[in-house]
């Protein structure tokens, strides 16, 4: 059993360590790889593919950035390592708690399980990594609770939506977005009209703003 183990906080990867230790306790063969930023994880990827590929990974989110190899975060591992490991079982464990992010993550990574940090404890571990294993999936009552947010409000599963609403709260400007999210600024323009008119924000007030206050943000 060969594990990667991606955070820069060291009492989180000590605490995913001990508790797969004592998971995989009668696994003869166990190895647990840590990386503490982007550019570690990058490079235990690429070493790893060569025979030895990862069968399970714990990642968080938030964390310092490979610029070189465009490496940003959690989720861009977590591709990595669909590239590289496929048959690598992906957990995502982070501290973020902006609905639309945690939505976005799990529709665009779709990791086999996913919590946020303050939901679970040692026993959950154990549930993760038994249902994974039987080809099963995992959300912690967080990431349940900002999906099931997100379905309701149908416009915002809409990809270019996201995107847009992302890099607005980045400081792009509108006429910034088309080469970002590859629409017209016309039409971008009317699709935040639309979300405002869905989310039932009055024309005059902040997208942003108003997403926050409704605790999408």
């Amino acid at each position: 059993m060969n594990i990667l183990i991606v955070d820069d906080h060291a009492m989180a990867t000590n605490f995913y360590e001990t508790s797969l230790t004592e998971v995989f306790a009668t696994v003869d063969q166990l190895k647990i790889s840590k990386a503490i930023n982007c550019k570690e994880a990058y490079h235990l990827i690429i070493e790893h593919a060569q025979g030895s590929d990862f069968d399970l990974a714990v990642l968080d989110f938030m964390l310092p950035s490979y610029d070189e190899q465009k490496v940003y975060n959690g989720a861009d591992v977590g591709k990595l390592l669909r590239k590289y490991h496929p048959g690598c079982k992906i957990v995502l464990i982070t501290a973020i708690t902006q609905t639309l992010l945690i939505y976005d993550l799990w529709k665009t990574l779709h990791p086999h399980a996913f919590a946020i940090k303050c939901d679970i404890g040692v026993e959950d571990i154990m549930q993760i990594v038994r249902k994974i294993f039987n080809d099963d999936h995992f959300q912690s009552i967080t990431v349940k609770k900002s999906t099931m947010k997100i379905y309701n409000e149908k416009i915002l599963v809409d990809d270019h939506n996201r995107q847009i609403i992302f890099n607005l709260a980045k400081g792009y400007k509108v006429k910034d977005l088309a080469s970002i999210v590859c629409l017209p600024p016309s039409t971008i323009q009317k699709r935040i009209l639309n979300m405002k008119s869905a989310l039932g924000i009055s024309s005059d007030k902040s997208l942003l703003i108003e997403l926050n206050d409704k605790g999408f943000l």
